[in-house]
């Protein structure tokens, strides 16, 4: 989604500027308008804000640590414009820092902390936002800031075991393929240029090494500018909403990998939906809200059948029931849920479940991944060694015969 810098006016007339994510500069529009923002000017974000390859972020955990402070600052009673002061001069993330100070600002000025916040609504994520105004509205802030930071820990949890289930096989495989680097680039050569001098006939595995391996030397540079070029472009159009549905339908597609990528998308948006729904937040919001959270187009489908039936003043559980990709037991849980008034709580002791399935799953995908990937390593390295000596047999067996 990109990124755009605003110029608007407040109530009061001052002037301020910001960056907001958005799907167009007509939705930033909106969204100023919505918090009594008059803007005076809107633009794609290019090189503000923006590192050499792409938007600069503030990482997630840096993110939950600031949650669980302001949480707890704020619920012992430490009024807001001191605990953010507090907090910004203790982090040690430099743009962090600026944010907090701009939010500080702010609040001094009058501002509420949802307005404050939602001028740097590219750090701080809808849900966020979502919380602090229901809290705000609700008198409740306190209890959104815990649930806040709970969320948000729960959810970089979840991101921690899928990054730790795809860091096995993405390290092997580039381990694996600096060793056949090595081998196609330095010892191929030696053994081409042996052969060459002893005049044999060379079978095909090894004349298809030999000329991949000059192939290497001589246009090696023109890969490495075709793989710079194709990160440039990925860094660029990674937001796109078209780049993200296509990897994400190719993503769900994955063998092993791709029933783990529906848990965490079912849990994240379950968790998502059930806690702004306990913090106050309309079923319409929460929903349209998880929604960005869950992101895979199944989850988006069945968002919208969901927010039709809650329009027609029908259940939620029912249209989760007709989409496959959520499981039995989160239905149950949000059909008892919704028979008893209390299905926020059920819903989030499901994706509690969710949680604790996606733990097993990254175990036994590991059991899996480990000995698979050992025996793809030693065959690929085996097949060259095996091409590069086969040579030399025929050489020693004509030799000796």
């Amino acid at each position: 989604m990109p990124t755009y810098t605003y110029t608007a006016r407040d109530t009061s007339g001052n002037v301020f500027t910001g960056t907001m994510e958005a799907t167009s500069k007509e939705a930033v529009r909106e969204d100023l308008l919505k918090m009594q923002y008059h803007p005076t000017s809107i633009s794609e974000e290019g090189k503000a804000g923006r590192s050499f390859f792409g938007p600069r972020r503030i990482p997630l955990g840096d993110l939950v640590i600031f949650s669980r402070q302001f949480a707890a600052m704020y619920h012992s009673g430490i009024p807001l414009i001191q605990a953010l002061n507090a907090i910004r001069q203790e982090t040690e993330n430099a743009r962090l820092k600026d944010i907090l100070q701009d939010v500080h600002d702010q609040l001094e000025g009058g501002s509420s902390l949802r307005a404050a916040f939602g001028r740097h609504s590219n750090v701080f994520s809808d849900f966020f936002l979502g919380m602090i105004e229901a809290g705000e509205t609700g008198g409740v802030l306190d209890v959104t800031l815990e649930r806040v930071a709970s969320h948000v820990e729960k959810q970089e949890d979840l991101r921690q075991k899928v990054v730790s289930a795809f860091a096995y096989p993405v390290v092997v495989g580039i381990l694996c393929s600096f060793v056949i680097a090595f081998l196609v680039i330095f010892v191929i050569p030696v053994f081409a240029s042996a052969y060459s001098k002893l005049n044999i006939e060379l079978p095909g595995p090894t004349r298809f090494l030999i000329a991949l391996s000059n192939g290497i030397r001589l246009y090696g540079w023109a890969l490495l500018v075709v793989f710079a070029a194709g990160y440039l472009v990925w860094t660029r159009s990674r937001d796109m909403p078209s780049v993200h549905a296509a990897l994400d339908s190719i993503a769900l597609r994955l063998p092993l990998f791709g029933a783990l990528l529906r848990k965490v998308a079912v849990a994240r948006f379950i968790r998502t939906f059930a806690v702004m729904s306990q913090s106050g937040v309309s079923i319409l919001d929460a929903l349209n809200i998880a929604e960005k959270v869950g992101r895979v187009k199944p989850i988006r489908q069945a968002t919208a059948a969901i927010r039709a039936s809650v329009t027609a003043g029908e259940s939620v559980s029912e249209p989760l029931r007709a989409h496959r990709i959520f499981p039995s037991m989160v239905v149950q849980m949000a059909s008892t849920g919704e028979a008893s008034g209390n299905m926020p709580e059920l819903l989030e002791k499901s994706a509690d479940f969710l949680d604790q399935e996606i733990d097993r799953h990254i175990k036994r995908l590991m059991t899996k991944l480990e000995p698979l990937l050992t025996v793809i390593v030693a065959g690929v390295v085996g097949l060259i060694l095996l091409a590069v000596y086969m040579p030399m047999f025929d050489f020693l067996k004509h030799a000796t015969g």
